[in-house]
């Protein structure tokens, strides 16, 4: 574990001016063995300008920085965990996401986030926190519905958590959670669930006019 949060040394170290400066990366090629790395409030605008690279590298922080987009992943790839909050994020890129495909928690709280679209391509993910971002259509939802190891998800600070049957419609979608904004998810509620689409289902199955002959 190496921690060097706080330094604001941006994306390069050296005690010399520019241009002998070198991007963090380079310093860490000998830590082979490294498996974390925290980087937090260091003013990094971009990850590819870290050139970060490292084969056992399972948990990476970049929490309270200058980031605005996700890049400079494709050495990294062997990610578990990605913590971004307090970022400037509006977007996710799913090209740049397919590099930590093995991903399987991201801690992205305080962005500016909007939409979820690029996100499934993260399939491995199980642990995901989006709090205090800008989400606010309930159908930003449905682009993560595929993310069938989700076992704990954090919504809370966005207003489509404040959406009617919110707690029910992520049960719904994602039969592993355990956990909704730090909450349990009891049998009660999965029973609920249950019973409210199925309703439903029903509902608009007999409203559906048969077909013509």
């Amino acid at each position: 574990t190496l921690d060097l949060s706080y330094n604001r040394f941006r994306e390069t170290l050296d005690s010399r001016e520019p241009p002998h400066r070198s991007p963090v990366g380079k310093y860490l090629l000998p830590l082979t063995a490294l498996e974390a790395l925290s980087l937090d409030g260091n003013g990094v605008q971009t990850i590819s300008s870290l050139q970060l690279s490292g084969r056992m590298l399972t948990f990476l922080s970049l929490r309270q920085n200058d980031i605005s987009k996700f890049n400079g992943l494709e050495n990294v790839r062997s990610l578990h965990t990605l913590i971004l909050d307090k970022n400037k994020i509006r977007t996710f890129d799913p090209r740049a996401l397919s590099f930590i495909e093995g991903l399987a928690e991201l801690k992205i709280e305080e962005n500016a986030i909007r939409s979820l679209e690029g996100l499934a391509v993260l399939q491995a993910l199980s642990k995901l926190s989006l709090v205090s971002n800008r989400i606010a259509d309930p159908a930003e939802i449905d682009r993560i519905e595929s993310l069938e190891l989700m076992q704990e998800i954090w919504f809370t600070g966005n207003s489509v958590a404040r959406k009617p049957h919110y707690r029910l419609s992520l049960i719904n979608k994602f039969p592993a959670l355990f956990y909704i904004d730090g909450k349990e998810v009891t049998q009660d509620e999965r029973d609920r669930t249950t019973a409210f689409y199925s309703q439903y289902t029903e509902s608009v199955y007999y409203q559906t006019p048969a077909p013509s002959e």
